[in-house]
């Protein structure tokens, strides 16, 4: 499995994990500070471009998040995870799916705070290996409850003893939207000792990514000029309808299921045979996994021909397309163009 996504340029969810401070220092041979909770806040400098669900900063608020972490025990005493960021040993020890709600700011129970073990070397000008209880993160939305049995969207995660990375149960629909960020190895320091190297002071941040793929348009070209009558008879989108989307490296896995659209079942006759002349299709946009299909029909002449079930290639996660279907003859060109990342 590879490594988590980069984050996202534009439309970003931005979500802070503020100051959590576990046991007090009291209990870490320093009594200067009390404990401090964690508190969040969310927020988007941009409205998405969609219709998927958690299209703005009202729409999150709505939806809540949810967040699973992780505990490593000091010295690395629990190793969680290898160092291909594969999660093999640790079960969410911290956090497990935590209910993150909004309402008037973003508030959730029970309160935890950083695990305050710092070795005295951080920074306090005492001698020493530099040691941590690090705890890692991940977060996604909307909130999924246990207790309720959704027919689309998050339907199920992994059990709260099961070691590894969070394991998210997707059932597809057309407004169900899934984001997903993360945050590894943190571990709180103070802020005013100057020479700390910690990797964060009082605050984690989390910038979400989108975990399907968004088709905004498809459309329809000739390969090149011709004087013979090119007719699209029909278009058809299939796409699965659930799968597991594993939070640890942000893959899909065991996807099944099988929707479609119909995107054109009305003759077509196709003259442009440019790129930037490309027919549009029309329709409303998909939101979907990133493993899809199409079947096009069509005639050139009075010869048909029929491609069935033919995979897309080069779609990944967080990124918006157009799609553009050329015919040449007896073969069709498809050209996946991501013209953004993110929407």
């Amino acid at each position: 499995m590879t490594t988590l996504m980069r984050y996202i340029r534009k439309g970003a969810v931005m979500l802070f994990l503020l100051a959590l401070t576990g046991c007090s220092k009291n209990e870490a041979g320093n009594d200067s500070d009390a404990p401090v909770p964690v508190r969040f806040e969310a927020g988007s400098p941009e409205v998405f471009k969609s219709r998927s669900l958690i299209e703005s900063e009202s729409a999150l608020q709505g939806a809540g998040f949810g967040v699973f972490a992780y505990m490593k025990g000091i010295s690395g005493a629990t190793q969680c995870y290898d160092g291909e960021n594969n999660w093999v040993a640790c079960a969410p020890n911290f956090m497990y799916n935590q209910q993150v709600t909004y309402s008037g700011g973003w508030t959730y129970t029970p309160v935890k705070y950083w695990p305050n073990d710092n070795n005295p070397a951080d920074g306090s000008g005492a001698s020493g290996s530099q040691t941590h209880s690090y705890v890692s993160f991940f977060a996604y939305a909307p909130y999924f409850d246990t207790s309720s049995s959704p027919s689309s969207g998050v339907t199920a995660i992994s059990a709260n003893n099961a070691t590894g990375a969070p394991v998210l149960t997707y059932t597809w629909a057309a407004d169900a939207d899934l984001l997903y960020a993360s945050q590894i190895d943190r571990y709180k320091y103070d802020s005013n000792d100057a020479n700390d190297n910690g990797r964060v002071g009082d605050v984690v941040s989390f910038t979400f990514r989108h975990a399907l793929v968004y088709i905004e348009h498809l459309k329809v070209r000739l390969q090149e000029n011709t004087d013979r009558t090119v007719t699209l008879k029909s278009l058809r989108i299939g796409y699965k309808t659930s799968g597991t989307f594993d939070l640890g490296n942000a893959e899909w896995t065991s996807t099944s299921g099988s929707g479609s659209r119909i995107i054109r079942d009305t003759d077509l006759t196709v003259t442009a045979y440019t790129a930037e002349s490309a027919h549009d299709l029309g329709g409303s946009p998909l939101l979907v996994i990133p493993d899809i299909t199409y079947t096009i029909e069509y005639k050139i002449g009075e010869t048909e021909y029929t491609h069935n079930d033919v995979s897309i290639p080069g779609l990944t996660i967080g990124n918006k397309y157009t799609i553009i279907f050329t015919i040449d003859g007896d073969a069709i060109k498809v050209d996946t163009q991501k013209f953004t990342e993110q929407w």
